[in-house]
C-alpha cells in the first residue's frame, strides 16, 4: 500500500485549505466542546484532523511512514497510530466524542466493515457522533473504479442504510457534497469551496456526507 500513498496521494497545495473550510462547515453540526476527544480514521496526510478544534485527536493509518509524514507536515498536538481500522482495541470503549473518516470505506469488503463500523459504536460515547465523507457510487457511477483499491459500492441510500443497521441514528445527509477529486485545476480555487458547500446546485458533485449518532436504547 506505501506505492498507492505515493501514486493516489500526492501532496497537494489545496489540501489544507480545502479541509478547513470543510471543517468550518460542519462545525455546527458537532456537539464538541472544550474537553471533546476526537479521531480520524484513515487519515491520509492528516489535513481534516488538524484543522479540527478538540482538547484530543487521534490519527489512524496503515501508512508504515504516518509518524514521519506528519512531522514533515508539521502536524502537531495530533497523536498518530499506525494500524488498522477493524481493530480500534487500543480505545477504550465509549471514550471519543466523533469519530470522522474521509474516503475510507470503499476500501474495506463486507468483513472488514462491519469489524469497523463496530469498533467506532464501540469507543463512542453515548451520543457520540461519526461524521463519513465517501465517494457517492450514484453520482459518479463510471469513475468510482478508477481508484483500483475501491472493494464496496456505497451511495447515499446504502451508507444510511449501513449505518443505521450497526446502531447509529443519521443526523444529517449531504447527497451531493464535493467533487470527486481535488485533482482538477479549479481545486486551487479554495476560496471559492464555502459558497460550493453551501449552494444547492454542485456540479461536478461526487462526494456525499452523513453525520450520525451512536443510537442507545
Amino acid at each position: 500500500m506505501t506505492n498507492y500513498f505515493e501514486t493516489r496521494m500526492a501532496p497537494h497545495v489545496a489540501r489544507d485549505a480545502v479541509w478547513n473550510h470543510i471543517t468550518r462547515f460542519l462545525e455546527p453540526y458537532w456537539e464538541l466542546n472544550s474537553k471533546s476527544h476526537v479521531l480520524e480514521l484513515g487519515t491520509g496526510y492528516g489535513a481534516w484532523i488538524k484543522s479540527i478544534k478538540a482538547n484530543q485527536r487521534e490519527a489512524l493509518d496503515s501508512y508504515p511512514e504516518l509518524h514521519q509524514l506528519f512531522q514533515k507536515n508539521g502536524i502537531k498536538d495530533v497523536a498518530a497510530h499506525v494500524g488498522d481500522c477493524t481493530d480500534l482495541g487500543r480505545w477504550k470503549s465509549e471514550t471519543l466524542d466523533l469519530v470522522l473518516a474521509s474516503n475510507l470505506l470503499e476500501h474495506l469488503d463486507h468483513d472488514e466493515l462491519n469489524s469497523c463500523i463496530k469498533e467506532i459504536f464501540r469507543i463512542l460515547k453515548p451520543g457520540g457522533q461519526l461524521c463519513l465523507v465517501q465517494p457517492n457510487f450514484a453520482l459518479c457511477p463510471k469513475e468510482y473504479f478508477d481508484d483500483y483499491t475501491h472493494k464496496t459500492v456505497f451511495t447515499h441510500v446504502s451508507l444510511s442504510d449501513f449505518v443505521s443497521a450497526h446502531g447509529f441514528q443519521v443526523i444529517k445527509l449531504w447527497k451531493r457534497f464535493l467533487p470527486l477529486t481535488l485533482k482538477s485545476a479549479g481545486s486551487r480555487l479554495t476560496f471559492l469551496v464555502p459558497f460550493y458547500l453551501r449552494s444547492p446546485i454542485k456540479p461536478l458533485a461526487g462526494q456525499m456526507c452523513l453525520l450520525a449518532q451512536r443510537r442507545d436504547h
